[in-house]
C-alpha cells in the first residue's frame, strides 16, 4: 500500500515538474506558447516574434525583421506610375531640374536622360576637304549614308520597308574601316504629351537596336536615346510632316 502511495506521489510530482517546464515568454517551442496570457505571435527559432512571413501580418502590412510594418509603396520601378520611379520603397520623381541629374544628363519629363551631343556639322563647309555633312556628322563624300527608319502613328513596330532600310544600313556599316559606334535616336511627331513621346521614342530606338543585333551589329557598338517630340525635322502641322518626324535616326559617333 505504501509503495502505491509513493508511485502516485511521484507521478503527481512529475506532472507538476512537467507543467513547470514550459518555457517563459518570449521563449517558445511552438506557436501556441506565443498566444497565451494576452500575447500574440509566432515561434521563430525558439523565440516569440510578431511575424515570420507576410501572411502573419494584417492586410496592407508586410513582415520585415519579424515585425509587421506598413506595406511599402513600391519595390521596383514597375510598381510606380511613370514618370515616377521607386526609391527607398516610395514612388518619387527622378528629377525636377537638370541639377538633380548626373554629369552629361538633362531632366526631361522628370527623368534623367543623356544630353544630346552637339552635331559635328550642320553644313558641308563645316567638314574637312573631301567630306560632306550628313545627319550632323562629317562623312567621306561618295560614302554610303545611313538611312533613318520611319514608323506608323503611335507605333514602334518595324514594317517591311523599315527592315529593308536597316539591311541596307547594315551593309553600309560593313564598308566602314574599323569599329563604328552608333547612336540610335528615337523621335516622335508633335502629338501627345512629352512624357508619352519620350517613352514611345525609346521604344522606337530599342526596336532598331534589336533588329541590328539580329543582323550582327555588336551591342557594345550601339547606344539608344529618345528625344520624344523635341527634335523634329519638320514643323508643319500636317500628316506628311508628322510622318517625317516619326523616326529613328542612325548616327555614327
Amino acid at each position: 500500500m505504501r509503495s502505491v502511495r509513493l508511485e502516485v506521489a511521484l507521478l503527481f510530482t512529475s506532472g507538476i515538474l512537467a507543467a513547470g517546464c514550459k518555457p517563459a515568454w518570449p521563449k517558445c517551442s511552438a506557436d501556441k506558447e506565443c498566444n497565451e496570457d494576452g500575447h500574440h505571435g509566432v515561434c521563430v527559432d525558439g523565440s516569440c516574434q510578431e511575424c515570420a512571413k507576410d501572411g502573419d501580418c494584417p492586410k496592407n502590412f508586410v513582415c520585415r525583421g519579424n515585425k509587421c510594418l506598413p506595406k511599402p509603396e513600391c519595390t521596383t520601378d514597375s510598381d510606380c506610375t511613370a514618370p515616377k520611379i521607386c526609391r527607398g520603397e516610395k514612388c518619387l520623381l527622378e528629377c525636377t531640374g537638370d541639377a538633380e541629374c548626373g554629369m552629361g544628363q538633362n531632366c526631361m519629363a522628370n527623368r534623367c536622360v543623356t544630353k544630346a551631343a552637339p552635331p559635328q556639322c550642320t553644313v558641308d563647309a563645316d567638314c574637312a576637304s573631301g567630306q560632306k555633312c550628313s545627319g550632323g556628322a562629317c562623312i567621306v563624300a561618295g560614302q554610303c549614308q545611313l538611312e533613318p527608319v520611319h514608323f506608323a502613328y503611335n507605333e514602334a513596330l518595324l514594317d517591311e520597308t523599315a527592315k529593308a532600310i536597316l539591311a541596307r544600313d547594315h551593309d553600309c556599316l560593313k564598308t566602314r574601316p574599323g569599329k563604328v559606334h552608333l547612336r540610335l535616336e528615337g523621335n516622335c511627331d508633335s502629338r501627345g504629351t512629352e512624357e508619352y513621346n519620350l517613352h514611345l521614342g525609346q521604344r522606337r530606338a530599342d526596336a532598331v537596336l534589336k533588329y541590328l543585333l539580329n543582323l550582327g551589329v555588336p551591342h557594345q557598338e550601339m547606344k539608344t536615346i529618345s528625344f520624344g517630340k523635341d527634335k523634329p525635322i519638320c514643323n508643319e502641322e500636317s500628316e506628311s510632316c508628322w510622318a517625317q518626324n516619326r523616326r529613328t535616326d542612325l548616327l555614327e559617333k
